[in-house]
């Protein structure tokens, strides 16, 4: 149980069990941290973590991802690894948007095949129509056709335009009150132990572990929106755990809440044990430790509840009976235009099909892929650049409150401001 963040008292000397894993033994009071290997032998060890320092230096030795390696751009769409990072919107209002493939609904074979499904059945109508009128095709009413592709428009647009705004709004609670409650709540610690840790090898390391949990526990619901949450050797290889976590974290459910437990135990460690945070801040920690944790709940509130089924049944069945009914009706429609030489009317029966029919599966496919914000397709969530961010974010907090040339504009400042001291006095 090396990483919970246990403190365990040995003789006179406070003992922490939590960064990676590894011993840390404090003997005097700079706070020097020794790593205790087999045999009682004591070395000096710097560890590897999201945030890490040379001995005896501020600067941080991070394992920053290369931007450029994971960045690619396909015609105006830019990928971060394997999702969409952000497009350009003036192209997007402009005829230029026509030539966009990648990331659209067009680059998903099912509207591809949705579309070759309603040619065929147009076909089969319009083979069938001459077999069965022959020559007097052209003298067919389907006026009243042309009126029930109305109706049936209307209604499919109806339902699926408050389908697809349900869908939008589960997405963006996701992006903001979810994950984006949980970047706060990182963020926020993460200024909280810069600002009240020190510089010394041992708080550094502190800031670091804050930063690394954090992280650990972003990457974590990704994993388990993924059901690969048994899969970490990849969060083994990059350092955002070490193998003695791993092991804890193998067989418990809930993973990405399991970390805050561990940062929890942390925050108790420093406020309780070692006070190198006032203690007047347990509230205020405590309140971001929930809304981290409940950040992760509520994300899975979201995720493994579905859109009812009947909901979502009904819009799909309404898509695919226009389809169905746009399909048999413009191919006999075809059919009379051939006999009337209509080459006008054949072109629109056409044109139909090759507008309704994406456009409708258009919004069924996007609508299944929003489902799942943490999943794996190219309109998720980017997070890698998402983790990225995040580490960087924190690591700026942890270098700002170093700068000591910052401390001494504050305080000079402050001594120059005659009306701010008169205001504290």
């Amino acid at each position: 149980m090396a990483s919970l963040g246990l403190v365990k008292e040995q003789e006179s000397e406070t003992v922490f069990e939590g960064f990676h894993g590894s011993l840390l033994k404090r003997q005097d009071t700079k706070g020097q941290l020794l790593h205790l290997e087999t045999g009682g032998r004591e070395k000096s060890k710097t560890y590897s973590t999201p945030l890490t320092f040379d001995e005896g230096s501020s600067r941080p030795i991070s394992h920053t991802l290369d931007v450029k390696k994971y960045l690619t751009q396909r015609r105006g769409v830019t990928y971060f690894w394997r999702q969409i990072l952000f497009y350009d919107h003036e192209k997007m209002i402009r005829w230029k948007s026509l030539t966009f493939f990648w990331g659209t609904v067009l680059e998903d074979m099912t509207l591809w095949t949705k579309i070759l499904t309603m040619v065929l059945i147009a076909v089969g109508s319009a083979v069938l129509c001459q077999l069965i009128y022959g020559d007097n095709a052209k003298d067919l009413d389907t006026i009243y056709m042309d009126t029930i592709i109305q109706q049936l428009n209307a209604l499919t647009a109806f339902l699926l335009g408050f389908y697809l705004n349900e869908v939008v709004k589960r997405w963006w609670k996701v992006r903001d009150d979810c994950i984006g409650e949980l970047w706060r709540a990182v963020n926020n610690l993460c200024q909280l132990t810069a600002t009240h840790l020190g510089d010394d090898t041992e708080d550094q390391q502190s800031k670091a572990l804050v930063l690394r949990y954090g992280l650990l526990s972003h990457a974590l619901c990704y994993k388990q929106a993924q059901h690969t949450c048994n899969q970490l050797q990849d969060m083994l290889e990059i350092e955002l755990i070490n193998k003695d976590e791993l092991v804890i974290l193998k067989n418990l459910r809930n993973k990405p809440q399991v970390v805050w437990v561990w940062m929890t135990s942390f925050f108790r460690y420093l406020i309780w044990d070692t006070k190198q945070i006032p203690q007047d801040l347990v509230k205020n920690i405590h309140d971001e430790l929930f809304r981290g944790r409940g950040a992760i709940q509520r994300t899975f509130s979201f995720i493994d509840t579905q859109v009812p089924l009947p909901y979502t049944h009904l819009n799909a069945l309404t898509v695919h009976c226009f389809h169905l009914a746009l399909s048999v009706i413009c191919g006999i429609n075809c059919t009379v235009a051939i006999h009337e030489q209509n080459w006008g009317r054949f072109c629109l029966q056409v044109a139909m099909i090759g507008s309704f029919g994406p456009l409708y599966q258009g919004i069924l496919i996007i609508s299944a892929k929003l489902q799942n914000p943490l999943g794996d397709d190219d309109i998720d969530f980017p997070r890698m650049a998402y983790h990225m961010a995040l580490q960087e974010t924190g690591e700026a907090f942890f270098l700002a409150a170093q700068q000591v040339t910052f401390r001494c504009i504050c305080l000079s400042f402050f001594f120059e401001n005659k009306h701010l001291r008169q205001a504290v006095a």
